[in-house]
């Protein structure tokens, strides 16, 4: 995996989602990159979006980098791809942020419930922060040292919503996000409960001020089902989309994790 980038960092941060101390897999993992490579262990499962805070903020205070790249470990995207998002942020000075985008052009088709749950995403934060984002909840994205502060210091959510919340940070901090596309590995069929609970609870903690009673009910009922692990709809008309998103539970399925089997259909007149 190094060995694919090595070059194109100038430092490297790993952060184990674990309190194990394995200094011969640190030093097999610095065996394969020239760059300068930390390992850093969490005391505990603190859940992914502390993990990339954790990270955030030890680059922030040992390296002098003014890009950042952040990827998931599970490396469904190639490592080497993100020279592709660097290069947009080195040529367009105006550019805060650029998420890979798995469903644009050139990159590889992946399944319909997928899309499916991704453009469901994606077109509430469309309506929400205005990005015109294909696949707001891609792990993998490179962004400035301004915005990885913003990121390191605002950021508050819990486990999966990370994306989703650094899209309303970055909005909030005025910065422009665009897309690349990249190619990815066929993912589950499903999407886990907990990653459907973290996204809509960013999206509730975010907007929550100026959202309508029914928009909060709506999300909240949403919630509720899935902590009882209970199939339900999310009608998304109240956001000005045309569409209901029906979300059935489907039990252990993404990497042994419950999970929902997302489907839409269209609606054709938009709820007051």
């Amino acid at each position: 995996m190094l060995g694919a980038v090595d070059g194109l960092f100038g430092d490297i941060v790993i952060v184990f989602n674990d309190e194990t101390v394995d200094e011969a897999r640190t030093a097999r993992l610095s065996g394969h990159t020239s760059a300068p490579l930390s390992a850093l262990h969490l005391p505990g499962p603190l859940g992914k979006a502390e993990a990339v805070r954790r990270g955030l903020d030890h680059l922030l205070r040992h390296s002098p980098a003014e890009l950042f790249v952040q990827m998931d470990a599970h490396l469904k995207q190639a490592p080497e791809q993100v020279q592709r998002l660097l290069q947009r942020l080195q040529v367009q000075a105006g550019l805060g942020m650029v998420v890979a985008n798995r469903y644009g052009s050139g990159a590889s088709p992946l399944d319909v419930h997928r899309k499916t749950a991704s453009s469901g995403f994606s077109a509430l934060m469309r309506a929400l922060t205005g990005y015109e984002l294909t696949d707001t909840v891609c792990g993998t994205r490179a962004y400035r040292r301004e915005l990885a502060s913003v990121f390191a210091r605002d950021s508050h959510c819990f486990g999966y919503g990370l994306e989703l919340e650094q899209l309303f940070l970055a909005a909030a901090h005025g910065s422009s996000v665009e897309e690349e596309p990249v190619r990815s590995r066929p993912q589950a069929p499903t999407t886990a409960a907990e990653k459907i609970e973290d996204n809509l609870a960013v999206i509730l903690a975010h907007t929550a001020a100026r959202l309508s009673g029914e928009i909060r009910a709506a999300l909240h009922h949403a919630l509720a089902q899935i902590k009882l692990r209970k199939s339900f709809d999310l009608d998304a008309r109240p956001f000005g989309l045309g569409a209901v998103y029906t979300c059935t539970f489907v039990g252990p399925a993404e990497d042994g994790e419950d999970s929902y089997a997302v489907a839409a259909r269209h609606a054709h007149a938009a709820a007051g």
